[in-house]
């Protein structure tokens, strides 16, 4: 075993202890990191199999920016998580059944795509990685076949954005406006005052098991809204991992440019997702996933 497989290994069971992590942990907080763990490794996994840019975007975007906004979530409110999780290890044996199940499923049809295809899928990858960067390859495609899908991806992120502010925007009472009339007639004796104030103390087959992890999750979280986005998270980047693998075994650009429109898909689905457990937490005071019918109207 060389240097590149032993490092895919320990990425690899790393990326499977972090997944397994987010859908068992108990506090929020650190079923986010673990998630930021499971998505840095993954990007790892990225850079091996030859997919730089793919690896680079998932560390910026997810890591620098949906993980961040699902931490910053997790911590603004005040998520009471036991009264969701009842019945947790009551229904882990039949989850972990079906989770099995799924990925040996997985695994027969994903090893059968490889086995039918010979060695000469694995010379074709050779040979267009030996031709030039895999940024660039994936640029030409990008802007040249898949224009009219880009803008359709920017579209989405658009839309996206603005359903999460239209979402969580509100009309507060407490709001402070600047008087622009007053603000100009203002004396220089009245800009200033001293305030005495009371002291204060301070408060005290790694696609296929990922991709059955995922489903685990769901199955035990099933009234965990925040957690289910994690899921939801941890079940595109198995499909996003596949498709990487696969491009980079028959040497086709193309498997990256569909995770390339998968990641927007997920980028624009944490944002609405986040935003209507916003709503969920400010009208019911919980994150339970049978309230969201009650926010219709």
């Amino acid at each position: 075993m060389d240097v590149k497989t032993g490092f895919f290994y320990l990425f690899s069971v790393v990326l499977l202890f972090a997944a397994f992590r987010v859908i068992t942990a108990r506090n929020p907080v650190h079923a986010v990191l673990y998630l930021m763990l499971a998505f840095s490794q993954a990007a790892a996994v990225w850079l091996l199999l030859k997919a730089e840019f793919l690896a680079i975007a998932l560390v910026l975007v997810y890591l620098g920016a949906v993980m961040v906004l699902f931490l910053f979530v997790v911590m603004m409110l005040d998520l009471n998580i036991d009264s969701l999780r009842q019945g947790f290890w009551k229904h882990f044996p039949l989850a972990a059944l079906i989770g099995v199940v799924i990925a040996l499923e997985m695994a027969y049809v994903l090893m059968g795509g490889f086995r039918l295809q010979g060695s000469a899928p694995a010379e074709m990858a050779q040979a267009a990685a030996a031709q030039g960067s895999n940024t660039k390859a994936l640029g030409l495609l990008l802007y040249s076949e898949y224009v009219y899908p880009v803008q359709i991806a920017a579209v989405i992120l658009v839309v996206a954005m603005i359903a999460a502010i239209a979402l969580t925007l509100r009309q507060r009472k407490d709001t402070k406006f600047v008087n622009v009339k007053d603000q100009v007639h203002v004396k220089a004796a009245e800009r200033m005052s001293v305030v005495k104030l009371a002291a204060t103390l301070p408060p005290p087959s790694l696609g296929a098991m990922l991709f059955a992890l995922s489903v685990i999750g769901i199955f035990l979280n099933r009234k965990n809204l925040i957690v289910l986005l994690m899921c939801i998270e941890l079940m595109l980047l198995a499909v996003n991992m596949n498709f990487v693998a696969f491009s980079h075994y028959l040497g086709d650009m193309h498997g990256q440019i569909f995770v390339f429109f998968i990641l927007t898909v997920a980028a624009a689905e944490s944002a609405i997702g986040l935003a209507l457990l916003v709503l969920l937490f400010r009208n019911k005071s919980n994150i339970n996933v049978d309230e969201l019918n009650s926010l219709k109207g």
